[in-house]
């Protein structure tokens, strides 16, 4: 069954579906104007409608770990932990299609990735647990040069390549999965201008990387070695840092772990569970890769989904400058980073001067395809 809208005449979006997962939602455009104003950019307003309907039945889960040289303890308590970490969340989501990655930050002038991208992949997502395991054990703490570590960087390239197949951050993710990082680590991390470690512009800010993580709909859970308001979640940049990411993507930060292996273990497992069970982060994303630019590239942030909940409406406000060709960008709703529907929207650029003024009614139709 197609449904169609008249809503504007030199628009045309259309629905595209990718694999089949758990979860459905659809978004309704109800409505799409220009802010008052001229010139280029023009500002846009999109009314929409989301509905969501159920829990996603894919994960990808990331384990993202500090591993400069105060953090031998900790990994050793993953390596001893390992084994019971994947058969405790075997055991309490059956039938959940579950694939794991892993990663780890240290610092700048510890080149490599490290200098490259301010992370390094050890294993792209898979669900070969021997291989996962062999990627924790290949991992050391040595290295690091100063208290603050590149963990803000490393969020940045994880979330802008969680779904590149390849290359040296391919991470390989599924775009009908859920994404999670359950994130450890003992101090806080470079942000934007801040000097040390790297150049001052190295760094994002961290609201940058709160963004980027959000653009993806990626769910963080922060397994911090020091107490609430110490190491990861020191007041550094503008906020506590881990605080701000974790409760900015609808994921939870754990204080004060001890190092032992059973209490890292009961964390990773709880952060799991509660990223698959649960929408804590429904967001209506925009992606671009056209000739139009389109201000924010990022997302709005609708919030958190239960059964019991009905269908969600809000407003997308963006700028769009139009090449003279005109282009598309697609608007993306995501549950906990499980894309739940897309559409295309195709701008026709008015010629003399180049603009994108979306006026008037008529004519224009939304063509929706139901999901198998």
């Amino acid at each position: 069954m197609m449904k169609s809208y008249a809503l504007c005449s030199i628009l045309v979006l259309t629905i595209t579906t990718g694999a089949w997962a758990a979860i459905t939602g659809s978004i309704i455009p109800n409505s799409i104007a220009p802010v008052p104003g001229s010139g280029d950019p023009q500002t846009y307003t999109v009314d929409y409608t989301a509905n969501i309907t159920s829990g996603s039945a894919k994960a990808d889960v990331l384990f993202l770990t500090d591993s400069t040289g105060s953090m031998g303890g900790y990994i050793s308590g993953v390596r001893a932990a390992l084994d019971d970490i994947l058969s405790g969340i075997d055991a309490s989501l059956p039938g959940v299609d579950v694939e794991y990655g892993v990663a780890d930050y240290k610092d700048y002038r510890d080149w490599g990735n490290y200098t490259n991208y301010g992370v390094n992949l050890r294993q792209a997502f898979t669900s070969d647990m021997a291989a996962v395991g062999s990627a924790i054990n290949s991992m050391y703490a040595v290295g690091g040069y100063d208290p603050p570590e590149s963990q803000l960087k490393a969020m940045v390239n994880l979330a802008g390549n969680w779904l590149t197949p390849s290359g040296d951050l391919g991470f390989n993710g599924r775009a009908d999965a859920q994404k999670i990082v359950v994130w450890a680590g003992d101090v806080e991390g470079h942000y934007f201008g801040e000097g040390g470690d790297g150049p001052p512009d190295y760094y994002p800010s961290l609201n940058e990387a709160l963004a980027a993580l959000n653009a993806k709909g990626i769910l963080a859970f922060g397994l911090n070695l020091a107490a609430s308001g110490e190491g990861l979640d020191r007041d550094y940049g503008g906020d506590n840092q881990a605080t701000y990411l974790t409760s900015g993507t609808g994921g939870r930060l754990l204080n004060d772990l001890s190092l032992s292996s059973a209490e890292i273990q009961d964390a990773i497992v709880d952060a799991v569970m509660t990223g698959i069970e649960v929408l804590t982060n429904i967001t209506l994303a925009t992606e671009c890769d056209g000739d139009l630019l389109l201000e924010p590239v990022a997302q709005t942030i609708i919030g958190s989904w239960t059964p019991d909940d009905g269908d969600i409406g809000g407003s997308l406000t963006f700028e769009i400058l139009c090449s003279p060709n005109g282009g598309d960008f697609d608007m993306v709703l995501l549950g906990n980073g499980a894309e739940l529907d897309r559409i295309t929207v195709d701008i026709t650029a008015i010629p003399e001067p180049t603009t994108c003024i979306l006026l008037g009614l008529g004519g224009f139709a939304l063509l929706r395809k139901r999901r198998p």
